[in-house]
């Protein structure tokens, strides 16, 4: 699949079909997702002092991340998430968010495969810097838990070794309508 074009095709539904709902509606995408082999997307809404995300995900997560050596691993999802706007749209924000994710762990070697369900919540907190009346910069960073937490991966007598506990630092590129 090829998740440009997903990300492209999602993106130009979403922007068409919010065009005429001027100042509530804004897109983002996640530009690290894409330099780690994936995507990302997300449409948000905002209501007074609240903004509702809803988004798509997908990443190779690096080795040097994963510490994990002889494995692949890679994970595509969606998830909401709900912020509050201390002042306004721009500016500081905090909020929780819900995932489900589906992960892919390759044993290098001979190439096996094992897949895992997992879902997550989490707590975060960002900044929206606004350039202009329409473009937004907005770096986050999230702590979470999983909630689900799945068996371990073992192959040939290795294990993938993860946490419970997630953390991620992130900066999305928006575009308020």
């Amino acid at each position: 699949m090829n998740y440009r074009h997903l990300t492209l095709t999602t993106v130009w539904i979403l922007a068409s079909s919010v065009m005429q709902a001027q100042s509530k509606w804004d897109i983002e995408i996640d530009p690290l997702a894409y330099i780690l082999k994936g995507f990302s997307v997300h449409a948000g809404y905002e209501h007074k002092k609240l903004r509702y995300d809803l988004g798509i995900f997908g990443l190779e997560e690096p080795e040097a991340l994963h510490k994990n050596e002889n494995f692949r691993h890679r994970g595509i999802g969606a998830g909401v998430k709900a912020d509050y706007l201390f002042k306004s749209y721009k500016g500081i924000f905090t909020g929780i968010s819900v995932s489900s994710a589906r992960h892919t762990y390759t044993y290098l070697p001979d190439h096996t495969d094992v897949e895992r369900f997992e879902v997550s919540s989490s707590l975060r907190v960002g900044y929206r810097f606004m350039i202009g009346k329409h473009f937004t910069i907005v770096p986050w960073g999230d702590i979470g838990y999983i909630l689900n937490k799945p068996a371990p991966v073992t192959v040939s007598n290795e294990t993938f070794h993860t946490d419970r506990e997630k953390y991620f630092l992130t900066v999305h590129f928006g575009w308020k309508f």
